[in-house]
């Protein structure tokens, strides 16, 4: 047996990006497609973002109503209100708050819709005497009107002073 001691060899430097060398077609292949697609990729991002800032601009959107038919609307400043809106909801607004027919529309357990007697939700004290009560459609449509200075809980009131000898 021969016995030759193992030196350690010396390491040579990464020599990839060294000067005057140059890399295998394989890596430069590599390579060249990887950041060809990353440039894709990012053209698409830009393209997309343009659309998307397109479409923004537009602010168009289509509203599907309760009978199936699409419109097309447009968004307005949240303050913003027609003179047809307002119209409609206060014409629906006391409708709803003067509708005094005492029936209830409720669902029972299989979920079919039954009308019972309305008895009315208290609204407080009148004159002293025992609770009033208004119907339960006057009583949510009442959270319509404005709560400043307490005018809802007085509309109230005097609503169910109105209808106090009414059967409710």
């Amino acid at each position: 047996m021969l016995n030759h001691q193992n030196k350690p060899q010396p390491k040579e430097p990464l020599q990839l990006l060294s000067y005057n060398k140059y890399v295998t077609t394989r890596i430069g292949i590599i390579s060249l497609a990887g950041f060809s697609m990353a440039a894709l990729s990012r053209l698409l991002q830009f393209l997309k973002y343009g659309a998307i800032s397109a479409l923004n601009k537009k602010q168009l959107a289509l509203v599907q109503l309760s009978s199936g038919e699409t419109i097309a609307a447009r968004a307005v400043d949240p303050k913003e209100r027609s003179d047809e809106v307002i119209k409609k909801f206060v014409s629906d607004t006391f409708i709803t708050t003067f509708n005094w027919d005492g029936l209830v529309k409720a669902f029972n357990e299989k979920g079919e819709p039954i009308t019972k007697q309305d008895t009315g939700v208290e609204v407080g004290r009148l004159n002293n005497k025992s609770n009033s009560r208004v119907t339960t459609r006057a009583y949510d449509a009442a959270f319509a009107l404005s709560e400043n200075e307490g005018f809802r809980p007085a509309f109230l009131k005097k609503l169910a002073s109105i209808t106090q000898g009414k059967r409710i």
